[in-house]
């Protein structure tokens, strides 16, 4: 794969993980689907929580995440290509879970290690996972005025 060649395929990889994590966060799951191959498995939590294939990720976000209000950031990919049609990749992983009904935030940190594969000429999540570095709970009681606004708010 030539420089150029290399640079695309990154980019469309990296659009790919935002559009994941944009799904995640905005509970657009028929667009999370679109990420994932239909064989796809995860590995959640340092493989805490595992789930093949495509359906049953989605089935599992839909529900673990009903009621929490998360952001998701992704940072500084490390992408190798195995071949034009294959790929590794690890991303630092920062969020923020807020378990408003549990009166909890949570900050934390961890690392994805995901493989891509490129089919149809569309690259496709295979298999993705995180290993958390650290999870920060913050009790809602002990912060002053605390409150939380947020688009999905009923």
């Amino acid at each position: 794969m030539d420089d150029l060649r290399r640079l695309v395929e990154t980019d469309a990889i990296a659009r790919l993980k935002a559009r994941y994590q944009r799904c995640v966060d905005t509970k657009d799951y028929d667009g999370l689907a679109t990420c994932f191959t239909e064989d796809a498995c995860a590995e959640y939590d340092g493989g805490k929580y595992a789930f093949a294939p495509r359906d049953a990720i989605i089935d599992f976000l839909r529900t673990s995440m009903r009621d929490l209000v998360t952001i998701h950031q992704v940072h500084t990919p490390e992408i190798d290509f195995v071949s034009d049609t294959e790929a590794t990749g690890i991303w630092y992983l920062q969020d923020i879970v807020i378990a408003e009904a549990d009166g909890m935030t949570q900050l934390g940190a961890g690392f994805y290690r995901d493989e891509y594969v490129k089919d149809d000429g569309v690259w496709r999540i295979r298999k993705t996972g995180y290993e958390r570095t650290f999870d920060l709970w913050q009790s809602h009681a002990e912060v002053p005025k605390w409150r939380l606004r947020h688009r999905w708010q009923k």
